[in-house]
């Protein structure tokens, strides 16, 4: 009977299924007290900066390689990424291996050469998180306005794919950052 290998044994199955596996390269740190709030639950709206390198069959995958690289939506990058990415802990540097129905499915993602079906390996590294709400506050109108070019793109990719709930997500965000957050909405400014 073989034995497993080291490598083999550092694999932890996220869902139980086969269909999402993480091997931690380096630990990352979880929030003190004093940083921010401890919770076990995942932020269900946040900011977070990565770097991701993503493979299919070991070769890297530019148009979803990024480094320093602002998301904030379930759309910014394809479904698997963003079911891991509240799971880490800052600074941490984990290798996933995510099915296809995590990723493109059975489209696939041609723009970026990655066929139908494909599975692909993804590095990824969490550099920064923050709230939602207090993230975006801070960000000034060129980093609004840079973000919302970004994400119209990614709308329409959505939308030419059909995936009008990933589009829709990514819409609703470029409207967040095009209302400055000391603009009262309440109908009160007429």
């Amino acid at each position: 009977m073989k034995g497993k290998t080291k490598t083999e044994e550092s694999w932890d199955d996220l869902l139980g299924t086969g269909t999402v596996l993480k091997q931690v390269i380096d630990p990352g740190r979880r929030p003190q007290e004093e940083d921010e709030e401890i919770s076990m639950e995942a932020p269900r709206k946040f900011f977070a900066l990565i770097d991701i390198e993503t493979l299919y069959e070991g070769n890297m995958v530019k148009g979803e390689s990024h480094e320093n690289f602002l998301i904030n939506c379930d759309a910014d990058l394809f479904a698997g990424a963003h079911l891991v990415i509240p799971l880490m802990d800052l600074d941490e540097k984990s290798r996933y291996i995510f099915d296809p129905k995590f990723v493109y499915g059975p489209l696939g993602n041609a723009e970026s050469g990655i066929p139908a079906n494909a599975k692909l390996e993804c590095i990824i590294t969490l550099k920064f998180r923050a709230h939602y709400d207090d993230f975006l506050a801070d960000l000034n109108t060129h980093e609004r306005i840079f973000l919302a070019k970004r994400k119209n793109e990614r709308g329409k990719f959505w939308f030419k794919r059909e995936d009008y709930h990933n589009a829709i997500s990514i819409y609703q965000t470029i409207t967040d950052l095009c209302v400055p957050s000391n603009v009262s909405t309440d109908g009160d400014a007429f």
